[in-house]
């Protein structure tokens, strides 16, 4: 698939310093697909045999291989139930960043912060999957998806971004 591009939301320090390291941090959330737990229930302790592919909120979502090497190393240390936030986090990381398509939907969703150092990220990249998060939203401009850093172009401030890539006169 050819590349495109994508606008994320660098809400945490973190995100926006890594942003300019290589490589770029793939996005995570503090949960794991219920398959894995199942899996590892039944005995099964193959990497091969957990997917990468999972259904998600109704969208196929596209984990990243080292969630499940996570997974398995945790797993077999402790019982999964008592696996820490910081630990649900390392089995939930996606193949990917979560970014927009539109800027209009990048934009809205730092909108829902005030903190002034929250940037936008513009880079080119390729489409992995929809994003679990965007499931049940029907704006396609404010559907977010799971992609791959191709190359980082730039980043700006929230409200310079808009000045630049949203067509709305309000904005100063």
């Amino acid at each position: 698939m050819p590349s495109a591009e994508y606008y994320r939301v660098l809400w945490l320090p973190k995100l926006r310093v890594g942003w300019n390291e290589n490589p770029v941090p793939n996005s995570t959330h503090n949960f794991f697909p219920k398959e894995w737990t199942d899996l590892w229930d039944e005995g099964e302790r193959d990497l091969e045999a957990f997917p990468l592919d999972v259904n998600i909120m109704g969208v196929q979502t596209r984990f990243h291989d080292n969630a499940i090497q996570a997974f398995l190393e945790l797993a077999s240390q402790k019982p999964v139930s008592e696996f820490t936030d910081l630990e649900k986090s390392m089995c939930g990381e996606l193949d990917g960043v979560c970014a927009f398509v539109h800027p209009k939907g990048a934009y809205d969703y730092a909108l829902e912060s005030d903190d002034p150092a929250i940037r936008i990220a513009i880079f080119e990249g390729e489409f992995v999957c929809e994003c679990h998060e965007g499931a049940n939203v029907d704006d396609p401009e404010k559907k977010s998806h799971v992609v791959r850093v191709k190359k980082r172009l730039f980043t700006r401030p929230v409200q310079q971004f808009a000045k630049h890539y949203i067509k709305d006169s309000s904005i100063n």
